[in-house]
């Protein structure tokens, strides 16, 4: 029996020990992490000489830090901020991220997931100075960034297909401006002739009672 009583030591102190870190990290404080997680702001911007784009997290306050998987490396890379503020260089366009908000070693809740941020970022349109985009800037596949990768002939014949689009409503809105105009040519002469039918009849009128006393 005694040489099991270690073995029974070990696994006490093995499960006391949990207590302890699970008490030390109670749901208050959790809760108090998650909400400066949530605080966490974030905004990209595009470096032409790369292709990729440059990623700034701000407000990650002490004792947070960043864990993003790579699915195209399948690496997983732990990011810590200075001065509150992390910035990630290289990352590709077109795809989705997630960044997990984890807990660092110096606090009770050490290394807890407690909060994830997910960001798409766009894919780089290479055809948007293309003279096909001319006066239609605002078009979704004129723009310097849309929501998929297109070739070039799927970039000219969405394009073309919009422009075919923008002369048909300009077509349709000069008939209707056409068909107004004559809606209101026609009322217009009708009460134009109205009046002068008018105008006619008391004239004869007028003109019959002056005969009347001769």
């Amino acid at each position: 029996m005694g040489r099991y009583r270690y073995v029974i030591l070990f696994i006490v102190l093995f499960f006391s020990a949990h207590k302890v870190n699970a008490a030390a990290c109670d749901n208050t404080e959790k809760v108090a992490y998650q909400e400066r997680a949530k605080n966490i702001s974030y905004s990209y911007s595009y470096v032409d000489s790369d292709n990729a784009f440059n990623i700034t997290f701000t407000n990650v306050t002490n004792g947070l830090y960043l864990v993003n998987y790579m699915e195209e490396t399948d690496e997983i890379h732990d990011y810590y901020p200075i001065n509150d503020e992390i910035t990630i260089n290289n990352v590709n366009p077109g795809y989705s991220y997630r960044f997990n908000v984890f807990t660092s070693d110096e606090n009770p809740c050490s290394n807890s997931s407690i909060y994830s941020i997910y960001i798409t970022l766009p894919y780089y349109n290479p055809y948007y100075h293309d003279t096909f985009c001319n006066g239609i800037k605002n078009y979704k596949y004129c723009k310097k960034f849309i929501n998929k990768s297109i070739t070039y002939e799927e970039f000219k014949t969405n394009v073309e297909k919009y422009i075919k689009s923008l002369e048909v409503e300009e077509e349709k809105e000069i008939e209707e401006s056409f068909s107004i105009f004559d809606y209101i040519f026609n009322v217009y002469t009708m009460i134009i002739l109205a009046i002068i039918a008018i105008a006619g009849i008391l004239i004869i009128r007028r003109y019959d009672k002056k005969n009347e006393f001769f």
